[in-house]
């Protein structure tokens, strides 16, 4: 099997986990896994692909946490990066005139 996008390099979960069972504690926090849900496509697709291999219990948690994370509109690293670049580039050269550029001797 592939190895997924929630496991580790060993091909632990690390979805896996209830908070207060001391024989089942969460491996990262819910507000990583929130993050990450929140910015990576491949992340979600993954968590769906492992979503029914968990406990009952566990499938509480993380459905609680997904449905907080669809609460949040989430921004893709490249589309902040793209809105930047665009601004710069509609900034314009400027080659005469006080801003820039050489006048033009008369």
């Amino acid at each position: 099997m592939a190895q997924e996008w929630w496991q580790n390099r060993n091909g632990d979960c690390l979805l896996k986990g209830v908070e207060g069972d001391p024989s089942n504690l969460p491996r990262l926090s819910d507000a990583f896994i929130m993050d990450f849900l929140r910015r990576y496509q491949e992340a979600r697709n993954s968590f769906n692909r492992l979503y029914p291999t968990f406990t009952a219990e566990e499938q509480t948690r993380l459905a609680e946490l997904a449905r907080q994370t669809n609460d949040y509109v989430y921004v893709m690293e490249h589309t902040l990066e793209d809105a930047i670049q665009n601004q710069a580039n509609r900034a314009g050269v400027r080659t005469c005139g006080p801003l820039g550029g050489r006048r033009v001797q008369r």
